[in-house]
């Protein structure tokens, strides 16, 4: 006749059970030979592998294994970044296929009104040397941004 209680006998050996249930199964393995019998297996099996001779690793095998492990994660955060790299990429195309450029198929339209207005100012002289200094460059850039406008157009 086979015990319905043969489960619990493993959580026994490992101490696994709470305490009630603990007494409960030590007053069960009194009387139970099935349960006893596998009590002592378990026991037996804990006791050769504790008596065991365990294998010694090769010399460098420690070196090998943790170098092994760097390349894996290496490898993975390359993984991952050429694929957010061609996420990326997918949004930019996207963003430039999708989204309306108003100034397309518009010929008629006028350039920024700002923009026009510093492109035909004249600098204003500083006596600051740095300061006239960026007015030059400011006014490189307007005539650079005038003249791109305008190709575009």
């Amino acid at each position: 006749m086979a015990c319905d209680k043969t489960n619990l006998v493993h959580a026994y050996h490992d101490g696994e059970l709470p305490d009630d249930q603990r007494a409960a199964m030590d007053e069960h393995l009194r009387v139970c030979e099935e349960c006893r019998e596998l009590l002592a297996q378990l026991r037996g099996l804990t006791a050769l592998f504790a008596s065991a001779q365990l294998p010694s690793l090769p010399v460098g095998a420690i070196d090998r294994i943790e170098h092994a492990y760097g390349v894996s994660q290496d490898r993975a955060i390359l993984r991952i970044s050429s694929w957010m790299t061609a996420a990326a990429a997918a949004v930019l195309v996207g963003a430039i296929v999708f989204v309306p450029n108003e100034t397309r198929g518009n010929d008629t339209e006028r350039p920024d009104p700002v923009l026009q207005e510093l492109a035909v100012m004249t600098p204003v002289e500083h006596r600051d040397s740095a300061r006239a200094e960026s007015v030059a460059v400011a006014q490189f850039f307007v005539d650079e941004l005038s003249n791109n406008r305008g190709e575009r157009q």
